[in-house]
């Protein structure tokens, strides 16, 4: 059912009927991917949720790519001799993530965003060990700041998510320095995040961020 929502959502946003669309329990992300995809094909109806799927793995193979650059920070991250072997850490990481994705989450089966956070959560994980690598720059640390802002449109849970990982950042500006860059991460965050809760509020006519 929550599939069908997404398609629904999707062809609503894509077909300019906002009011419609922007509801508090499913947010935007995974459903204008799924609507672009659809506008874009002009599938008959048989053919919608195959097209969806092929979304999926488009999404899961994303997902390897974000996974590479997270596991590829946390071995360069640290001591040289944190990882006895690092053949056998890529090992290791590898059979997460298949475990994680096929075994426990079943991600190429359900029509959800929770795979497209995935992706977003080890994207998020490896900027941040960068940052405390110091190899962040100004730049970096706004569109650190934007992949928070966006995990929030995937899935709302992402909001607190995103404000404890700009809080974490703050907490290692104030001992290592550079609150600047902290100070940039939190603006790329508001810039993504702000006009779709305001959209979202003045929907509901009430404060929200969303309600799931």
């Amino acid at each position: 059912p929550d599939g069908v929502s997404y398609l629904d959502m999707g062809d609503r946003y894509w077909r300019g009927d906002w009011h419609a669309a922007l509801n508090p329990y499913w947010s935007p992300l995974y459903a204008w991917l799924t609507g672009l995809l659809l506008r874009i094909a002009k599938p008959p109806m048989r053919w919608e949720f195959p097209e969806v799927h092929l979304l999926n793995f488009a999404i899961l193979i994303a997902t390897l790519f974000c996974f590479e650059f997270f596991w590829r920070e946390l071995l360069s991250w640290g001591s040289e001799d944190r990882w006895p072997s690092l053949q056998y850490a890529w090992c290791l990481g590898y059979l997460l993530f298949i475990y994680i994705n096929f075994v426990v989450m079943h991600s190429l089966s359900l029509v959800t965003p929770d795979l497209l956070v995935t992706a977003l959560i080890y994207l998020i994980a490896g900027w941040m060990l960068r940052r405390m690598a110091r190899r962040m720059g100004a730049a970096s640390a706004f569109l650190f700041g934007c992949l928070l802002g966006i995990g929030y449109l995937a899935k709302t849970a992402m909001l607190p998510f995103g404000l404890m990982m700009l809080a974490a950042m703050f907490v290692v500006a104030w001992r290592r320095g550079g609150k600047h860059l902290a100070g940039t991460a939190l603006l790329g965050f508001l810039l993504v995040c702000a006009p779709f809760i305001a959209a979202l509020s003045w929907n509901c006519h009430r404060f929200t961020y969303g309600d799931s």
